[in-house]
């Protein structure tokens, strides 16, 4: 990760915590939407961090626009345990932290349907029996959406 992401990363995750450092149990509603307005300003930052670093590569390789692509999107973390992906707009994983992952269709997850549908947005969902956020966004001139999620256990500094 280079020193401006990481600088971003820092700055993003350091101003979710002090939104989330005045909320306390009773105000679950005020410290979500305190989540989703960091998640947003952090996704895209990371959106746009993207698109500034892939521009004019109109001459470079597809194969190494999705390998310098994969790396970006492999070094975005948030909280302990989130990170980013990239899925297209049928549903296909395009890039995931785990190998594995990539070039299945995840479409019959209830949180992905929304993601295809909307291409844009923030929500909150359960992911066996537990809460988690996600930002998305579609590149613009793609058929990607950007996915950046965790849970949201992981964001609140009084857990």
């Amino acid at each position: 990760m280079n020193n401006q992401t990481k600088k971003i990363v820092i700055l993003v995750f350091i101003s979710i915590l002090l939104l989330l450092s005045n909320c306390n149990k009773q105000s679950i509603q005020s410290s979500k939407k305190k989540i989703e307005e960091g998640l947003k300003i952090n996704g895209d930052k990371q959106v746009t961090l993207i698109k500034d670093s892939l521009m004019n590569n109109d001459m470079v390789p597809d194969s190494l626009y999705k390998q310098k692509l994969e790396l970006m999107i492999k070094e975005i973390k948030i909280g302990q345990t989130g990170y980013a992906y990239l899925i297209d707009t049928t549903g296909v994983l395009a890039i995931h932290p785990q190998k594995s992952f990539v070039g299945k269709n995840i479409s019959e997850y209830e949180f992905i349907k929304t993601v295809k549908k909307t291409r844009s947005g923030i929500m909150f969902y359960d992911w066996k029996g537990h809460e988690k956020i996600l930002y998305y966004s579609q590149l613009k001139d793609s058929d990607k959406i950007f996915c950046l999620g965790t849970y949201v256990r992981e964001l609140y500094t009084n857990e």
